[in-house]
């Protein structure tokens, strides 16, 4: 009889464990799957999201109309922050994908500090 309840006892703790374990290695796969699957999938997604006709597009319509803001404000402060915002936002855009050479040569200038 105790030695039932001793196996009984036994076979509940190896249940309890099994259980523990798994939550773990489940647990860990993901932290796993995360750093790595996960983030290569991520940064396909991004690359494949600004490569698109559109996105590009709004950037370089969004830049002209910077550029336009930038032309026509007098305050020095206010085109300091502009210049920020700009530099901020096209920090990896591609000057490659701008056709319109003036708007091209006006993002490397902020960029440049000119």
């Amino acid at each position: 009889m105790y030695y039932e309840k001793s196996r009984i006892a036994g076979i509940i703790i190896l249940v309890i464990v099994v259980f523990l374990l798994t939550g773990l290695g489940i647990g860990y796969y993901n932290v796993f799957y995360t750093n790595t699957v996960g983030t290569a999938q991520e940064s396909a997604e991004r690359n494949k999201i600004k490569n698109n006709k559109s996105y590009t597009e709004g950037m370089v319509s969004d830049l002209a109309n910077y550029r336009l803001q930038y032309q026509k404000e007098k305050d020095e402060t206010f085109k300091k922050a502009l210049r920020e915002t700009i530099i901020t936002k096209y920090a990896n855009f591609k000057t490659d994908l701008i056709d319109d050479p003036d708007l091209k040569q006006f993002l490397l200038d902020i960029r440049n500090g000119d």
